[in-house]
């Protein structure tokens, strides 16, 4: 990679991760096809779940005190309904 692309991916990366920061979403919406202008789509799907991940282990960390497990323990049985569903109707 020249430095010009370098420069373009972390420019790319912070404005995406900043955005996450903000909403709580988005860091894949912004990065991907930006990325994919320039660099080969096999490298940058990889590296965006890898970012994506640690950063949501991060958030989790910093935020696992905060959870409001009522709450979860509602969220979750309707949530694999829904994938369930989804899935079944995707395939």
């Amino acid at each position: 990679m020249s430095l010009e692309q370098i420069a373009a991916t972390a420019a790319i990366l912070l404005a995406a991760y900043f955005i996450r920061g903000i909403t709580g979403f988005g860091s894949g919406l912004i990065s991907v096809p930006l990325l994919a202008l320039f660099l080969p789509l096999q490298f940058v799907v990889p590296l965006i779940l890898l970012l994506d991940f640690t950063a949501s282990i991060v958030i989790g960390g910093f935020n696992f005190k905060r959870v409001k497990w009522d709450e979860v323990g509602v969220l979750i049985p309707f949530g694999m309904v829904g994938v369930i569903l989804g899935t079944s109707l995707l395939v």
